[in-house]
């Protein structure tokens, strides 16, 4: 499920399974100093990360662990917690961020970059993180009008804050483990409450990260498209609210719904 405003979206199954009830916590007890970790310095290695199987009919890359390995060996972490976002660019919709834990000896096929993969497979992957017992997860969504309010950057970036705080509120596995975010991009979140570390195209590199990226696309894809039975007119199925050609055919014949972020150009024109 995804819900906006500001509301949390966790994953309930995979965050702990046995608890079918969970407590979000107060972020008020949580340190506000962030300490942003250099890469590692054997990060020459980075590439390998990114393998290609040539063992099946139909090739497909695949993310090992290097660097996750690399950066927890280096500071003595005990757990790598890939985040990332999706809808930055769209004319409408949410902004939603994932945090996403997978231990190292868990193996979930077929997880690339969200932008690299079909929608089917995304799809696809999704519900494996989403039903794997291991796989600890948890997303959050800013809504288009609090986007207007606070702009797109900053609201990514308490997206994204708040998604690897629900994930560490919701799973007393990861609270007693020394924890490191593994953010996409160069900014990092303020008021996280464990280590970050940003890198950018993480997505392509680090498995979570990648996770991350899937998770969040796919909540943000089914929002964009149950927004089309409401308001058909827009096309939102199809483009997601990006401002593709048909999209704004359409902005010049109807004007803006509630779901458009009326701050981005061209609607800050109109």
């Amino acid at each position: 499920l995804l819900r906006t405003s500001n509301s949390p979206c966790v994953g309930v199954r995979s965050i702990c399974i046995q608890r079918k009830n969970i407590r979000i916590l107060s972020h008020s007890h949580r340190s506000e100093i962030t300490r942003k970790i250099p890469t590692p310095k054997n990060n020459s290695k980075l590439n390998s990360t990114v393998s290609r199987d040539t063992h099946h009919d139909n090739q497909y890359e695949f993310l090992n662990r290097t660097y996750e390995k690399q950066l927890m060996e280096s500071e003595a972490y005990d757990a790598c917690i890939g985040v990332d976002e999706v809808g930055r660019g769209p004319l409408a919709g949410p902004v939603v961020a994932a945090a996403c834990y997978i231990p190292l000896d868990v193996n979930v096929e077929g997880i690339l970059d969200s932008k690299k993969i079909s929608e089917r497979k995304r799809t696809q992957i999704s519900e494996k993180l989403r039903s794997h017992p291991s796989v600890l997860y948890a997303e959050y969504s800013v809504d288009n009008l609090q986007i207007d309010t606070i702009n797109i950057r900053q609201a990514t970036l308490f997206a994204m804050k708040q998604a690897v705080h629900l994930l560490l509120d919701s799973s007393i596995e990861l609270q007693n483990k020394k924890c490191i975010a593994i953010v996409d991009g160069i900014d990092t979140p303020t008021g996280l409450s464990i280590d970050s570390h940003t890198l950018i195209k993480a997505d392509q590199l680090v498995l979570p990260v990648s996770a991350a990226s899937i998770l969040a696309k796919v909540s943000r894809d089914q929002f964009m498209i149950n927004a089309h039975n409401k308001y058909p007119q827009f096309g939102f199925a199809s483009h997601k609210g990006y401002p593709t050609k048909k999209h704004l055919e359409a902005l010049s014949i109807h004007k803006p719904c509630p779901l458009h972020r009326l701050t981005f150009s061209p609607l800050n024109k109109l």
